[in-house]
């Protein structure tokens, strides 16, 4: 009778340990702070959803500055994120929007409406700014 208990309880706590660490391998990551800029909603959402907008394949290093930036036809093209995006290493980079949504992951080739290739050079001196979500809503920089 006593090993009933032990066996019970051991296999209650191997079990707990499987959903811990199931749990870890799903949420497990490091948030990296990005270059962001305060912002407010645009209702009258400017052109910009007639913009050519970038598109490029994203890479991340967590200890790089910036930590995340778009490639395309070789050349870096570095942006200023909305307050509230944000970008995880779990491993590799994952850039998330204001609403939680997943922009893109290490590897994966990007499209974002939002940016506005005549504003700014995407370079490290003189990033894009993302005006929104992918999709949705116009930010423009808070005055």
């Amino acid at each position: 009778m006593m090993r009933r208990p032990w066996r019970l309880l051991a296999l209650g706590g191997a079990l707990v340990v499987a959903l811990l660490v199931g749990g870890r391998l799903v949420h497990a990551g490091t948030e990296v702070p990005l270059a962001t800029f305060a912002w407010q909603q645009d209702v009258l959402c400017p052109a910009y959803a007639s913009v050519p907008g970038v598109t490029g394949m994203l890479h991340g290093d967590p200890t790089a500055t910036p930590p995340v930036w778009l490639e395309h036809d070789g050349r870096r093209l570095y942006i200023r994120w909305p307050a509230g995006f944000r970008l995880m290493f779990d491993p590799q980079a994952v850039l998330y929007d204001t609403r939680g949504s997943m922009v893109g992951r290490e590897g994966e080739t990007v499209r974002l409406p939002q940016v506005n290739l005549n504003e700014h050079a995407g370079t490290l001196d003189d990033p894009y700014l993302a005006h929104g979500d992918v999709g949705t809503g116009c930010y423009v920089p808070a005055s």
